[in-house]
């Protein structure tokens, strides 16, 4: 079966330096891909080359439902249906929840939309995304949470068939992750989105992900089911650390470290490859 979205040889380079190395990956239609890694491993970098927010360096493949995405700007990305969310809620703050999904739908979704269709469609998606009790409010009288999912109802509002997640975790105390990894089962559940997940939270990956990627140094390292990508010794090495290190920062029982022991923070030397 043809994969949802596929690469091969996904490359972005940096002065010299590749953040994303030569990276083939092919995702199936309704899977949660979480993509984890320590800092500058080229997770972020890796999202932002297939949301068309970065331009490649060199690709072989770039297909979503064998469509060619190569050379496309972003809106046309958008068009062909993918849909974001990073990490950095961004908002329109004279706006309603309605009206700011409303431009979603109008702008961001595969096909333009009329005024009508477009409040009908963030109608639906502020449903899905749980805000429906706050559609009337102001976007400035949200929550950081309640701010991330108004960044996934406005992606939801342009019906995407992928849907790429930037840390939508972070900060978030324990109900509100149980809430948002309850409104992402519901997207692949009832809807059928296809999501790719970049996070450090691992009870969460653990929660939810059908299948993990560890990348380190802009190249795949390993892939497969979170519980034998856990015990693989080359990512423990890298990323998760040793057994005994303690919980991880987001809680639970995940062992290692945000940063893969290697204290490398997100404005050094290899921050471009986040």
């Amino acid at each position: 079966m043809t994969p949802l979205l596929s690469l091969a040889g996904m490359t972005k380079r940096f002065g010299g330096l590749p953040a994303v190395d030569r990276v083939d990956l092919d995702v199936p239609e309704g899977q949660i891909l979480a993509v984890i890694g320590p800092n500058g491993a080229g997770k972020t970098t890796l999202l932002s080359l297939v949301a068309g927010a970065l331009t490649p360096t060199a690709c072989r493949r770039f297909t979503l439902a064998g469509q060619d995405l190569r050379g496309l700007p972003v809106h046309r990305i958008r068009r062909a249906g993918v849909g974001t969310l990073r990490q950095t809620p961004t908002r329109f703050l004279s706006m309603t929840v309605r009206e700011d999904v409303a431009i979603g739908a109008r702008f961001g979704g595969r096909v333009p939309l009329g005024h009508g269709q477009a409040l009908a469609a963030a109608d639906r998606a502020v449903t899905e995304a749980g805000l429906a009790a706050r559609s009337d409010d102001p976007v400035t009288s949200l929550t950081l949470h309640q701010a991330r999912l108004l960044g996934l109802a406005r992606a939801l509002a342009g019906d995407p068939k992928l849907l790429l997640l930037d840390e939508p975790l972070a900060g978030l105390t324990s109900g509100e992750l149980e809430e948002a990894l309850a409104v992402l089962r519901r997207l692949r559940d009832e809807r059928g989105v296809t999501i790719v997940w970049v996070e450090h939270v691992m009870p969460a990956v653990d929660a939810l992900a059908d299948r993990v990627v560890v990348m380190d140094v802009g190249r795949i390292l390993a892939d497969g089911a979170p519980a034998s990508v856990r015990r693989d010794p080359a990512v423990i090495a890298a990323y998760l650390g040793a057994p005994d290190a303690g919980a991880s920062a987001a809680g639970g029982d995940a062992p290692g470290r945000e940063d893969g022991g290697q204290g490398r923070p997100e404005g050094g030397s290899r921050a471009a490859g986040t």
